[in-house]
């Protein structure tokens, strides 16, 4: 096993702020001394690959890719915006290759007696300050060193911490980068959808395949105008408040003097979490590059021009009736997000130290895992104060919602309307012959040629 723990002076993280930052890396070798895994601390936890799926220069050194503020280590330069913290790698930042460092082999301490240069690592306080109770609820605290890092487990029994780790490979990498990349991901397909469903309307139109060109029917010119009110409220929700866990801490050092957003979900700003710092406010908490919203509004344009596409009114209820249910696909987020949450609190209450806090915390995680779409709660959290938590759903849902039954009106609506019939033509043959004298061509029942006028012989009847 090889450990390489780094030093950083101050961190200024997404959630919280503190002096000093220890975090480490580790190698699993096989006892032939070749590398088998490598495992990555990011924040209270970490990442473990197999060593194939570990970037190296000259085959031998992993890279560690640096998280800005937070310093959690990653295995590639476009992660960290799928994880809790929306961490930002990659960028613009200075690049450290192994040969410029100064490796100092730290001894494992056997007993009490490591070398005297290296007395430090016995330090059991922390590196930075070590503050109050309220700096340790909001990460403010200086880490512990190396040996005294989660309990000892990074040091003592790095083999067990690893295993304790999430497991990733190509297929999380490829993820993360889709994350990364999401609002250049949106804007392609949803133009190559708008190509290929403009096309297809555009030579309907030309056959005269097209429900809406059945503008006299008033069915299908109502129907349009309500399914279009539908779409604008949707888009109009895409923009505003999905979601909002607030607390109220009604005492104590943590007092907020009211009701205060501490989770939110919105088309904007996405997934939103606020930890009480003294300065940090709501801060981003996983960092897709693409506003949700961008989805909603990427859907509603292919929708409107398949919507449009559709050769028959019953294609159009179709297609507009399914695009009127997918409105709803944001409470399907919403959903997914409180269970996530439900299942990370008690890692938060474990963090928390306290008996008093910790039950206040799961019964809060009860109650939010019972009833997701809203509630209050008022929890006595020991030393943290007597507080009261609101969840419930923001106004944006309401559009959803509404905006989806009126697509789906709209869409049944349409489908009533008589089918398009493309006018038909008569096509009138003109029989002909030819002068006897220049050889033009003439009307068959013509007397005398146009241009030369030469007498024509007349048939017998």
């Amino acid at each position: 096993m090889l450990e390489y723990w780094f030093f950083y002076a101050y961190n200024n993280g997404p959630l919280n702020d503190h002096q000093g930052d220890w975090e480490m890396i580790s190698v699993l070798l096989d006892l032939e001394g070749e590398p088998k895994f490598a495992a990555y601390s990011q924040h209270f936890m970490g990442e473990v690959a197999e060593w194939e799926d570990v970037e190296k220069t000259e085959g031998t050194h992993p890279n560690v890719y640096v998280a800005k503020g937070s310093h959690a280590s990653y295995f590639r330069p476009y992660q960290g915006n799928f994880g809790f913290e929306g961490d930002r790698v990659g960028g613009d930042g200075e690049r450290i290759d192994w040969n410029q460092l100064t490796v100092e082999i730290l001894t494992v301490p056997r007993g009490d007696h490591p070398p005297n240069h290296q007395m430090w690592v016995l330090f059991a306080g922390r590196w930075g300050e070590y503050g109050s109770e309220e700096n340790a609820l909001r990460g403010e605290q200086g880490p512990l060193g190396p040996l005294h890092n989660s309990n000892g487990q990074k040091w003592e029994q790095p083999g067990t911490w690893a295993r304790g780790l999430r497991h990733v490979d190509s297929s999380w990498f490829i993820v993360n980068w889709a994350v990364t990349n999401s609002l250049l991901l949106v804007a392609i397909v949803t133009a190559l959808f708008a190509v290929v469903f403009s096309t297809n309307l555009a030579k309907r139109w030309n056959r005269g395949k097209l429900a809406i060109r059945n503008s006299r029917d008033s069915r299908m010119t109502l129907g349009l105008a309500i399914w279009f009110l539908g779409m604008i409220l949707i888009a109009w929700g895409a923009i505003l408040p999905w979601y909002h866990v607030a607390i109220e801490v009604m005492s104590g050092p943590y007092g907020t003097g009211g009701l205060v957003d501490v989770v939110t979900i919105d088309g904007v700003q996405g997934f939103t979490i606020n930890v009480l710092g003294r300065s940090k406010g709501l801060t981003q908490l996983f960092g897709f590059m693409a506003p949700l919203g961008a989805f909603v509004i990427a859907g509603l344009l292919v929708g409107l021009i398949a919507f449009l596409s559709a050769e028959t009114p019953r294609q159009m209820r179709r297609v507009g009736t399914l695009r009127g249910i997918l409105a709803l696909t944001p409470f399907v987020v919403i959903l997914v997000f409180v269970s996530s949450l439900v299942s990370i609190i008690p890692t938060v209450a474990w963090v928390t130290g306290s008996n008093e806090a910790m039950n206040a915390i799961l019964q809060v995680s009860s109650e939010l895992g019972a009833n997701p779409l809203g509630g209050t709660v008022v929890r006595d959290f020991g030393e943290y104060g007597n507080s009261r938590l609101v969840w419930e759903l923001g106004l944006g849902f309401y559009p959803f919602v509404a905006g989806g039954a009126i697509m789906v009106a709209g869409a049944i609506l349409v489908g009533r309307a008589t089918p398009y019939t493309w006018p038909s033509t008569s096509r009138v043959t003109v029989e002909t012959k030819f002068c006897i004298d220049c050889g033009e061509s003439i009307p068959a029942t013509s007397t005398f040629c146009g241009s030369c006028g030469a007498r024509q012989p007349q048939e017998e009847t």
